[in-house]
């Protein structure tokens, strides 16, 4: 009987080296199924879509009725904006002591006017609507520039 014993306990060794064998060879297969797979390369081919003239939205009815009817006052060279932008030129002056600034985005020119202003300020405005630019007063326009700009002439450091 103490044979047959060891004899079982062998089997039973020989059974879990078998089980230990056959995981070993499952992660294996997991670890080859987790490799990215080489996908084949297709030319992609997009026609690119005619981009919007956006400067033709900002014409005089954005500026004048749009404005109106979200602040009550259409945007312009007007008291109230000129108050406003100069509180803000003012603050911004005050805060970091530029000498140049550049409006990206300056419509009709009203910050810009506030910054130049002051003595010790040059301010370039850019803007895409031409619009915009076209309705900004003389003495105003020879600080804007129209259309789609990456830079400015009076702002490079």
């Amino acid at each position: 009987m103490a044979r047959k014993k060891k004899d079982e306990d062998v089997k039973k060794e020989e059974v879990v080296e078998e089980d230990t064998t056959e995981e070993e060879t499952t992660d294996e297969a997991e670890e080859v199924a987790d490799e990215p797979e080489e996908k084949p390369k297709r030319k992609r081919t997009t026609k690119k879509k005619p981009k919007p003239d956006l400067s033709k939205q900002y014409d005089a009815s954005y500026y004048g009725e749009a404005y109106k009817e979200a602040t009550g006052h259409a945007y312009g060279h007007t008291p109230v904006w000129e108050r406003f932008f100069g509180t803000v030129a003012q603050r911004l002056i005050s805060d970091f002591s530029p000498t140049k600034v550049l409006d990206a985005g300056c419509a009709m020119g009203v910050l810009v006017a506030a910054f130049n202003r002051n003595s010790r300020v040059t301010a370039t405005g850019v803007d895409f609507s031409e619009y915009a630019i076209s309705a900004a007063p003389d003495d105003v326009r020879g600080s804007l520039e129209g259309g789609n700009k990456t830079s400015s002439r009076n702002c490079s450091p």
